[in-house]
């Protein structure tokens, strides 16, 4: 048997439900003051997310970040999701908590959602 484990195992009940995976070599071990815990699916724009948390007693959040190389419209549409996100007054959207959207990387940050099981339509009955 051996003693290797998954880089996210143990994890998986914080996440909920989300499809997590392990961080990938040269991912940055922090973004912001978010330490990254692991990664999310590619977003668009070619954006990189994580999840990540301030401080071990925080809640989890997630990060969104754009390669150093983004363009200026891409960085542009970027700020401008951001600006539209940051609009919104929701319960059921998670809200933007915090960014820099100056950074070589720029980045957002929202509060993390566990999410729920897919439904399965093999039980439907219509």
């Amino acid at each position: 048997m051996s003693d290797a484990s998954s880089p996210t195992e143990g994890l998986a009940d914080g996440f909920g439900h989300r499809r997590v995976h392990p961080m990938e070599a040269g991912d940055p071990p922090q973004i912001g003051p978010y330490g990254l815990l692991c990664r999310l699916p590619r977003g668009g724009q070619g954006a990189d997310v994580f999840v990540g948390r301030s401080d071990a007693a925080d809640p989890m959040v997630v990060v969104k970040c754009l390669p150093a190389g983004a363009g200026e419209l891409v960085r542009r549409r970027f700020a401008r999701e951001v600006e539209n996100a940051a609009r919104i007054r929701s319960p059921r959207v998670a809200r933007i908590v915090d960014q820099d959207l100056a950074a070589d990387s720029p980045w957002y940050v929202q509060e993390y959602v566990a999410g729920t099981p897919p439904v399965s339509y093999t039980h439907l009955t219509l």
